[in-house]
């Protein structure tokens, strides 16, 4: 097998393909080719799938398919692939920074500071944070763009012709999205419908003063309309990855125009983006051209495991052995009853031996008990009858001497000041007496 990279991609991508057969860039062998790898600058028409006879399938790194003609594909029998996963992380990321350059001035701010101004009183920034974004286009792009403007504090609105409800943005018809939006991000696929879809018409219901974002086809975009509003201050400002054609030619209006952010459709040419759609294209030339030995033997060795987990039929019992299979069911049953009753009728015996030894354990147990306690009991009694009459008596004792104290107490009050004087002169007297018959 032959497959011819007729695109930029990913450096890698070669070595990882040459185990599926040859591997050129070389576009001169593209009649022997089986498989061509394309991005969006090889256009295959029906001239080009005309000169590839041994064609079987086309590989689109990236998500539009308007650069194949499909129609034309599926009459040959080719098969047509794209890799639209793995592209919608760094297409929506640069819509992003289309968002936030735009408004913040930063092309201007670099511009005037490499020509030498100071530009600061100039250069008015507007930010994000409390407006509204409308999506016209809602997929995979379109939600990954959803979610980062939400983290800015956006209020986010979309309109889809395939899509119901979405989680990320709510829903509402064309005519209130372009009446609402400050900024309005085109992420539709190039039909019949949307070709030249941003016209004149759809520019005069959009707010005034609207950012305008395009990272989906550049098709879809009235040029020369587009052109006439931004010199008019309509459309504020108009950020753009895409254009008619890549390049695009010199009388694009839009080259011209002013306030127009351009950068050169790189918006799937990030590095991470490129290595994820080679992971793709590894993806589908396994399911369709790989080995099938290592698939014949993992799936025989599923059906062992299954028919190894699987348990083996049983037996049909002839008529005789089923009425024996009762027979002794029925006797076991009647056995089993039996010595259930018994083990019953016993166990109940054993409780009542049980509980009349209890019985009989407690009365002994109480009797010694009391017996035990009598003796305490009496010395407890003859200790008691001491005490009390030790305290009877020294109550008593007390009470006579409390009664003599209040009694001389009560002498000393009622003796008169005249007596008492009396009574220490007699004593003085007594005194001198002594002494002098002494000597």
């Amino acid at each position: 097998m032959k497959i011819l990279i007729s695109d930029a991609f990913h450096e890698s991508l070669p070595e990882r393909l040459k185990k599926f057969g040859e591997v050129t860039d070389d576009k001169n062998e593209l009649p022997t080719a089986d498989v061509v790898l394309v991005r969006s600058k090889t256009k295959c028409t029906a001239e080009y799938l005309d000169a590839a006879p041994q064609l079987k399938m086309i590989i689109r790194g990236g998500v539009g398919l308007d650069n194949i003609d499909l129609d034309y594909a599926a009459r040959k029998g080719v098969k047509v692939f794209n890799t639209a996963a793995a592209s919608s992380i760094a297409v929506a990321e640069l819509a992003l920074a289309h968002l936030v350059a735009i408004p913040n001035r930063l092309i201007e701010g670099h511009m005037t500071m490499k020509a030498g101004q100071w530009a600061k009183k100039e250069l008015k920034r507007t930010e994000l944070f409390g407006k509204t974004l409308g999506l016209i286009g809602i997929g995979r792009i379109g939600t990954e763009v959803a979610v980062r403007a939400k983290a800015f504090g956006m209020a986010v609105i979309a309109h889809d012709l395939f899509v119901k409800r979405s989680p990320h943005a709510k829903l509402v018809s064309l005519e209130e999205l372009l009446e609402r939006s400050d900024f309005i991000s085109l992420h539709t696929p190039l039909t019949d419908t949307t070709r030249g879809m941003v016209n004149r018409q759809m520019i005069d219901q959009m707010k005034a003063g609207v950012i305008l974002i395009n990272t989906g086809r550049g098709k879809v975009v009235d040029e020369a309309d587009l052109a006439a509003a931004l010199a008019g201050g309509k459309v504020r400002a108009y950020g753009t990855d895409v254009w008619e054609s890549d390049p695009p030619p010199e009388t694009s209006p839009l080259l011209t125009a002013p306030n127009v952010f351009m950068t050169p459709h790189i918006g799937a040419s990030s590095r991470e983006n490129l290595l994820r759609i080679g992971d793709i294209i590894v993806e589908l030339l396994e399911e369709h051209y790989g080995d099938p030995k290592p698939r014949r033997k993992a799936q025989a060795r599923g059906a062992q495991k299954k028919a190894a987990s699987r348990k083996p039929a049983p037996r049909r019992a002839t008529p005789k052995a089923t009425g024996r299979k009762k027979a002794t069911k029925k006797a076991t049953k009647k056995a089993a009853k039996k010595a259930a009753r018994s083990t019953v009728k016993g166990a109940k015996k054993v409780s009542r031996k049980k509980a009349t030894k209890k019985q009989a354990g407690r009365g002994t147990q109480q009797a010694g008990r009391q017996a035990k306690r009598k003796p305490v009991r009496k010395a407890a009694s003859k200790a008691g009858k001491q005490g009390a009459t030790a305290r009877k008596k020294t109550t008593k004792k007390s009470a006579h001497a409390t009664a003599a104290r209040r009694r001389q107490s009560a002498r000393k009050k009622v003796m008169p000041k005249t007596s008492k004087r009396r009574a220490a002169r007699a004593t003085r007297r007594q005194g001198t007496r002594r002494t002098r018959a002494t000597r």
